[in-house]
């Protein structure tokens, strides 16, 4: 019968399903990092000394990873940008549209206005009636 270790039969420390990583040895370099000058080194401190820990393959895959990430972002930043300026062109265009329905409704008030006051005007031959209005 086959015996069931809970230990790492490399370095003999504790491993439970939880705490397995597929690079134990990664693992171990990420605590150790954390843990130096008290966890007083800041995200980007912490990855430079872990990438200079790291074999030439995972680094590559971490490049990888990190223009796939980049690329990703820069998409998500682009459409974000994009959404943000339809939402202010069609604004935009709403704003444009009601002052266009508003000085439309002022133009048919001045040309009824118009309208009322040549009708009002003396018939031809009297003084200055008459009078065409423009546009009617």
């Amino acid at each position: 019968q086959r015996e069931v270790r809970q230990t790492c039969p490399q370095c003999g420390i504790f491993v439970t399903s939880e705490s397995i990583l597929p690079n134990l040895t990664l693992g171990r370099v990420c605590h150790e990092v954390g843990q130096v000058d008290g966890g007083a080194l800041s995200p980007l401190q912490q990855v430079q000394q872990l990438l200079r820990t790291m074999p030439v393959k995972d680094l590559q895959q971490i490049s990888s990873m990190v223009e796939n990430e980049t690329r990703s972002q820069q998409l998500q930043e682009r459409t974000h940008h994009r959404e943000l300026f339809k939402t202010f062109l069609r604004q935009g265009l709403r704003t444009r549209e009601a002052q266009i329905r508003r000085m439309k409704r002022e133009m048919e008030m001045y040309r009824a206005d118009l309208e009322a006051l040549v009708a009002e005007d003396p018939p031809e031959g009297a003084e200055g009636g008459g009078q065409q209005v423009p546009g009617l």
